[in-house]
């Protein structure tokens, strides 16, 4: 894949995924209150993060239309994505 010579906002690569931000909270593992901070720039978002949102963003772009649409219409379906690897468990989890 070809390197982007200009960094991609966090903001634009959820555009390109179709994803809000509360999906995001969600794929990420992180709370809806950190999401927004990291949106609206109030926090750094973790370097690792932004590269994996970036790299998902990446290999979306590249995908053909086609391929993308049928992503799309089964995405309600909750379509599994790679998760992030600083991903934690949640509590529920972490007691079984």
């Amino acid at each position: 894949m070809k390197k982007r010579s200009d960094p991609r906002t966090p903001a634009e690569c959820l555009e390109v995924l179709g994803w809000s931000a509360r999906r995001f909270s969600r794929e990420a593992g992180a709370d809806d209150r950190t999401v927004r901070r990291w949106l609206d720039g109030t926090a750094d978002m973790p370097a690792a993060l932004v590269e994996w949102l970036d790299g998902l963003a990446t290999r979306r772009e590249a995908m053909p239309p086609a391929v993308r649409r049928w992503l799309d219409s089964w995405d309600r379906f909750a379509q599994e994505t790679p998760a992030p690897p600083w991903r934690v468990r949640n509590r529920a989890e972490s007691r079984a």
